[in-house]
């Protein structure tokens, strides 16, 4: 992942009427919890106040890297299950241990007024959650992050993306009436971007029928300015 594109986020998504920020995938290991982390970060080096949420249960990634306690109670109180982070503007929300799910966090209608008593202490909220496709039983799924959300960010990692994956997910999106806020290409895999670009555009052609015209004329302009690099 460059350091631009969470600097492109940055400026693009963050701000008033985005305040609460969900990114997902449509797979696994696209890199979506380092792009959390990064925005995160990226949004307390301005001196905003701003939680991190790790709804990504089935792959947690905060708890170990910042060598947090699982500390979840089944009280509808998140302020009791939050770290800051110290000297910086960032604080945490770790995932609660898998065998321990508070229910309330499955529920989007308890979830969305606790959200909303966050953003009173906070500037933003980050939330680092599952991909979309995730079935799993210990999993808060896509219904729940996409009503608390204001912006829905899908992270797309090159050479990752599978058409049946997309499907999966833009029927599940369809079905509880969520749309994607923007997207973003994490390129930490070594591949030739034009490539992985020509790739995702004839997935997007073939799940979307009436975006074929727009797809080719976004390739021909990148394949354009490929070929003046």
């Amino acid at each position: 992942m460059k350091y631009l594109n969470v600097e492109n986020i940055y400026n693009k998504i963050v701000n008033s009427s985005n305040r609460i920020i969900a990114i997902t995938s449509t797979s696994r290991y696209e890199g979506v919890s380092s792009i959390a982390y990064s925005l995160a970060l990226r949004v307390a080096s301005a001196k905003k106040k701003v939680l991190l949420v790790e709804f990504n249960l089935s792959n947690p990634y905060m708890s170990d890297f910042f060598k947090l306690k699982d500390i979840w109670q089944n009280d509808k109180n998140l302020n009791d299950n939050i770290h800051n982070i110290e000297n910086t503007e960032l604080s945490i929300i770790p995932a609660p241990n898998t065998l321990n799910i508070p229910v309330f966090i499955l529920e989007k209608d308890l979830m969305k007024p606790i959200f909303n008593s966050l953003l009173e202490q906070y500037d933003h909220i980050i939330i680092d959650s599952s991909y979309i496709g995730n079935s799993q039983q210990y999993n808060v799924p896509i219904e729940v992050i996409g009503y608390i959300a204001d912006y829905l960010l899908l992270v797309v990692a090159t050479g990752v993306l599978r058409e049946e994956e997309v499907w999966h997910a833009k029927n599940k999106l369809k079905k509880f009436n969520l749309e994607i806020s923007g997207t973003i290409i994490n390129e930490y895999k070594n591949y030739r971007l034009i490539d992985q670009i020509e790739k995702i555009l004839k997935i997007v052609k073939r799940v979307i029928p009436y975006s074929s015209k727009a797809c080719n004329s976004i390739y021909n302009i990148l394949k354009r300015m490929q070929d003046c690099m």
